[in-house]
């Protein structure tokens, strides 16, 4: 899940992720909504490491793009944990949409300055070049990869997606 560097290395791309600022319909109604990214300095923050490095926020509004220095209130290096800190009214949060999709669907997180997202991440199946692949590699990414990709566009949020959307099976 990144943009990948010049290598020897063959990738195939089966989707995108964003990264989105999430919290609670509870928080939120507490605290009320970040309008601009600057307003995220007077939120709680839950810094999940992993996507919130150097306790710096970037974000795009079009073609503008900036960063928002945070200090935030709890640090996790899990990405599960701090999703279960917002949805529990801890504070606003960042997450890979594929993470937060289901929560936002049923309405336990909301997105938040959806306007200020960052451009979305490709996801790539990444494997060595060789004269030949293996059969059980070429076998596990003919497999792999479209399901992939169906359960990212599946679990792909709408650029707005404040209402909870119903599931196709319900």
């Amino acid at each position: 899940i990144s943009h990948l560097p010049d290598s020897t290395l063959i990738a195939r791309r089966i989707g995108e992720v964003r990264r989105v600022l999430v919290a609670s319909p509870a928080y939120l109604a507490m605290r009320g909504t970040p309008a601009e990214p600057a307003d995220l300095k007077l939120h709680s923050m839950i810094a999940f490491t992993g996507l919130l490095q150097n306790r710096e926020w970037r974000f795009s509004h079009g073609t503008a793009k900036g960063s928002v220095l945070l200090s935030p209130s709890l640090e996790i290096n899990d990405a599960v944990a701090a999703i279960a800190a917002a949805e529990a009214g801890d504070g606003i949060t960042i997450s890979l949409s594929y993470m937060i999709a289901e929560a936002v669907e049923r309405g336990r997180l909301v997105p938040v300055l959806e306007t200020h997202t960052p451009p979305p991440v490709p996801v790539h199946l990444v494997y060595p070049q060789s004269p030949m692949v293996a059969p059980k590699l070429r076998a596990f990414i003919d497999f792999a990869a479209p399901r992939m990709k169906q359960r990212l566009e599946e679990l792909a949020l709408p650029k707005t997606a404040r209402a909870p959307r119903k599931r196709a099976t319900e």
